[in-house]
């Protein structure tokens, strides 16, 4: 027990000069265990968050039929995961200046939807083959859209008093998952079906006892494979490098992304995000 107490004590001793010493040497102090150094100009870490996402449509439900509808807009919920650089300008010890870069993946999954009542754009009928006017549709368009995007920006804090900051640039992503599944859905009545004999060439399939038509189910067609946009936040710095084994800074912050590019070479469909996340950064 007393071989235990002893080793006990003295870890605990090690810890606590360790951490006065730490604490000395942040406040500018050399002490034996830690000298007088330069403080750390560059930092590294993850980040992660949520987006909120806002799909500009534009593009028709059935491509180049000027009667059916339009999708115009949508916005859905979607993550971002990755990490960050930092790297401070000037004396990094009164430092309120950075370049910062962020790399990661960029989920952005959105689901258009038109409803239309009255008569179908396409013939239908009940389950005896009698036609149906008067229905409920949906034209649907489900996206599933991701990225894999790096940020460029300057960062600078308000002032060195306010742990509060702004950042600004470009953001250049990559195009990983780009697909679409696009249909036109019977809704109501319950015993309505499309007319699978007038079926015509743009038909994938049906689903759901032909209530279902599949129009696209795969690539967006004439899909851009990068994306370019500009992007600015704000954000808290939380300091937390006076604590032993924490992180040197917690940044919960708040980023709009807006992108200059369109999804597609043949539609003006663009894609823009609200962020909002943490990046944790340690120093090198």
């Amino acid at each position: 027990m007393k071989h235990g107490l002893r080793f006990f004590s003295s870890v605990l001793a090690i810890v606590l000069v360790v951490a006065i010493g730490e604490s000395y040497a942040q406040g500018g102090a050399a002490t034996p265990l830690a000298p007088a150094a330069a403080p750390p100009r560059i930092y590294v870490g993850p980040i992660g968050g949520f987006n909120q996402d806002f799909h500009s449509g534009g593009f028709r439900s059935f491509k180049g039929d000027p009667v059916c509808p339009v999708f115009e807009a949508a916005s859905a919920t979607g993550f971002f995961v990755g990490g960050s650089f930092e790297y401070l300008l000037g004396n990094p010890s009164e430092a309120t200046s950075s370049i910062l870069l962020r790399l990661a993946y960029d989920s952005r999954p959105v689901s258009f939807a038109v409803r239309e009542e009255g008569t179908s754009t396409l013939p239908v009928i009940d389950t005896n083959r009698v036609e149906i006017v008067d229905v409920t549709t949906e034209h649907r368009a489900q996206i599933n859209y991701s990225l894999l995007s790096l940020d460029a920006l300057y960062k600078i804090m308000i002032s060195r008093d306010v742990p509060l900051g702004i950042a600004a640039g470009v953001t250049a992503n990559f195009v990983l998952v780009g697909q679409a599944k696009q249909t036109y859905e019977i809704i109501a009545p319950n015993n309505a079906q499309f007319d699978t004999t007038k079926r015509t060439d743009a038909v994938l399939r049906y689903e759901d006892n032909a209530q279902v038509m599949v129009f696209v189910d795969g690539d967006i067609p004439n899909r851009s494979s990068f994306r370019f946009g500009i992007k600015a936040g704000l954000f808290f710095e939380l300091n937390l490098r006076k604590f032993l084994f924490a992180p040197a800074l917690v940044v919960p912050g708040i980023w709009f992304d807006a992108g200059l590019t369109k999804v597609t070479t043949a539609e003006n469909w663009r894609v823009n995000a609200f962020q909002a996340g943490v990046d944790i950064r340690w120093a090198l």
